[in-house]
């Protein structure tokens, strides 16, 4: 377990934890998506704010604002500029959330290339940008014949795949990119997938 309790019945780091991977400043991780949904759901029950998990296009809207571009700073690389396998000397781990200043959006929003990825509400799919018959996965469904790839494994389980976005601190440049998308199993739970929340006003 990561956690133990106090005697008033909060939680808390156990105390070897928070010398290595963990920190109570670093982003939440390790839980899967129906967790990270559960939570949502519970904050905006709490703040009477209607709290959700990020659909990937408002993520990606966050990230690349308005010029779509390739990471949240700019266009150019530095491993230096966010939190992924690179940018330290030695062991690499989670980093408190303000670590990187640089790794932020044109709208203020930190830690989209680096540190942490994020669960998004919604299902993955390989041609989600099937646009008026265009279809730019084409090349890439023809090569790897994803679509039937996706099918059996759909239908060899109730474990539906979401997308996550972002990159995350054992990661290299391409989870950086902020047009990077990922699939998981909606029950998996990774020390580099977390989750953010956002709402509509």
């Amino acid at each position: 377990m990561a956690y133990g309790r106090n005697p008033d019945g909060t939680f808390t780091l156990l105390d070897d934890l928070e010398k290595g991977l963990w920190a109570l400043e670093n982003p939440v991780v390790s839980i899967d998506w129906f967790s990270a949904k559960a939570y949502a759901d519970w904050k905006a029950k709490k703040t009477g704010k209607p709290y959700r998990l990020l659909h990937e296009l408002e993520w990606e809207k966050a990230a690349r604002g308005v010029d779509g571009r390739y990471f949240p700073w700019g266009d150019s690389f530095d491993p230096a500029f966010c939190c992924m396998r690179l940018s330290v000397e030695g062991k690499v781990t989670p980093m408190k959330i303000n670590s990187f200043t640089i790794d932020q959006s044109p709208y203020g929003v930190r830690g989209l290339a680096g540190n942490v990825q994020d669960w998004c509400y919604n299902d993955w799919t390989a041609d989600w940008m099937r646009i008026q018959g265009l279809d730019w996965t084409g090349s890439f469904k023809a090569a790897l014949n994803m679509n039937k790839f996706l099918e059996t494994i759909q239908q060899s389980s109730n474990d539906s795949l979401k997308t996550a976005r972002g990159g995350r601190w054992n990661g290299g440049v391409l989870s950086a990119r902020s047009a990077s998308r990922f699939e998981e199993r909606a029950t998996t739970y990774l020390p580099s997938l977390g989750f953010r929340l956002g709402y509509s006003l």
